[in-house]
């Protein structure tokens, strides 16, 4: 009986007001700690959809790519995108390119016979209900053994322009001496990797490491005519292009891919 009376005011002590008052405002606190309840239900639901287009180019050989896409977000949280990945898989020999979107183009510097400007890519943040439109540019990522070869040879340009009398726009084109430009042609023939054949380009959007949405295109033909005249941007390395100026973009391959 005495243990039993015990355990009474033991539990009537629980229940008393002043405990119920403290229990209730500890509770108070952890839950202030929490995010809402409509919050904690709430997610994002992401889509990503390619616009009609790409163009193919390649930076010494590696291939990149400029298409323009659309991300969307029809759900009721924010959606976060960390990265945009992009591969291009030729379909028979399932041989892919793995690439990453750097830059998006800026659409105020869109004008005939003007090089456009590129817009560092970094982390998107779409609105429940809105979405993004853009022209992005993916390029494939090197090597270090690349990256340290594209110096070189970049370095080794610069130097040369710099050794040069003062240059002004009346000056004829700086042709590089064989031994320098020729570098670039030897990583062109090592790295360039593409053949006639049917591809396609897959999307993908990652948010905190995990893919939100992808997205494969229709499949698109890469002919033998398109491969050589990929093959004659070797033709501007004498000049610099696509090592120290821009590329001559004459020499892209451009696909419809809807």
């Amino acid at each position: 009986m005495l243990e039993g009376k015990t355990n009474k005011q033991i539990l009537r002590g629980f229940l008393a007001a002043e405990m119920l008052a403290f229990y209730a405002a500890l509770l108070a606190v952890i839950l202030s700690q929490l995010p809402p309840l409509y919050e904690i239900f709430e997610k994002a639901k992401a889509e990503i959809s390619m616009d009609g287009w790409v163009t193919i180019s390649h930076g010494l050989g590696q291939p990149r790519a400029m298409l323009p896409i659309t991300i969307s977000n029809d759900g009721s949280a924010t959606l976060i995108v960390d990265s945009i990945n992009c591969e291009l898989i030729n379909i028979a020999t399932k041989k892919t390119w793995k690439m990453k979107a750097v830059t998006y183009v800026d659409q105020s510097s869109v004008q005939p016979f003007v090089q456009t400007r590129e817009i560092p890519l970094g982390r998107l943040r779409r609105v429940p209900n809105s979405q993004w439109s853009e022209t992005i540019h993916c390029v494939t990522q090197p090597s270090p053994a690349q990256v340290e070869a594209y110096q070189s040879i970049f370095m080794e340009m610069t130097d040369y322009l710099n050794s040069l009398p003062r240059l002004s726009p009346d000056s004829p084109a700086v042709v590089f001496p064989d031994e320098i430009w020729t570098k670039a042609r030897e990583q062109f023939e090592v790295n360039f990797g593409l053949t006639p054949g049917d591809y396609v380009i897959k999307l993908s959007i990652f948010g905190d490491l995990n893919e939100e949405a992808s997205h494969t295109s229709n499949k698109f033909q890469v002919s033998r005519g398109d491969i050589t005249k990929l093959k004659r941007h070797v033709n501007s390395y004498k000049f610099g292009g696509g090592i120290i100026v821009p590329g001559n973009g004459s020499y892209d391959v451009s696909k419809v891919i809807n």
